[in-house]
């Protein structure tokens, strides 16, 4: 049997959080793929805080693609995690 791409996105999310949307971790990976801040610097929904990635997502950072505009927005908007995952693969 052959697995599709969407299994492949579908096993690691089983892997880094039990498919959780809203799951951070203790440094601060989030999301049901735990991606960190230096993930959503190259996808564009934060800016660099001049901490480089230390995972503490300082309100004034994020840019607002896809609506995201904090932590919060992230972790409730599975279509937008499902959408960064993939660009970021």
């Amino acid at each position: 049997m052959s697995k599709s791409y969407d299994d492949f996105f579908e096993a690691l999310g089983q892997k880094e959080s039990s498919g959780d949307y809203k799951r951070v971790n203790d440094i601060r990976f989030m999301g049901k793929y735990q991606m960190g801040e230096r993930a959503l610097i190259d996808l564009g929904y934060y800016k660099l805080d001049g901490n480089k990635s230390d995972n503490y997502y300082s309100a004034n950072y994020w840019t607002g693609k896809d609506g995201i505009r904090s932590k919060d927005d992230f972790l409730n908007n599975a279509s937008v995690q499902e959408k960064a995952v993939r660009e970021f693969a």
